[in-house]
């Protein structure tokens, strides 16, 4: 099972691997991950960088060209072998194939949002950082 855990510099999510069973698009894009008992959805709500294992890199802008959302296809039936929040409330998603998602804060609006099934967890980056936490 997912659990949400604080480390010295943020937050890190145990009980991974875990693979992506859906991504969706709209004006941003969700992930989930899990497992029927507790899924998880990460929505990615502002820009972020996918990096690849051979050091190449692609920013994806929910809010821009759908054209550029097309790096994340790839991922559907990936495992997620990491996810944390530092503090100054950057998230990082790595896959096992060497991708690495990261999407830092936004002034105007959450740049991403981690949340997990029932009596789960809900974890937010705020408007200029400072990450939430609460029940879901």
């Amino acid at each position: 099972m997912i659990e949400l855990r604080a480390v010295d510099s943020g937050w890190t999510l145990d009980g991974l691997p875990s693979e992506v069973v859906a991504v969706r698009f709209q004006w941003q894009v969700e992930f989930q991950f899990g497992d029927p008992e507790k899924w998880c959805f990460l929505q990615l709500e502002g820009p972020f960088t996918v990096n690849a294992s051979d050091g190449s890199s692609v920013l994806a802008d929910p809010a821009g060209d759908p054209a550029s959302l097309s790096c994340v296809l790839p991922l559907l039936r990936r495992q997620v072998v990491f996810v944390t929040i530092d503090s100054g409330e950057t998230l990082k998603i790595g896959f096992d194939d060497g991708r690495v998602i990261t999407c830092r804060p936004l002034e105007q609006f959450e740049a991403w949002t981690l949340t997990a099934g029932a009596r789960g967890f809900f974890l937010a980056c705020t408007p200029g950082a400072g990450a939430g936490k609460g029940p879901s």
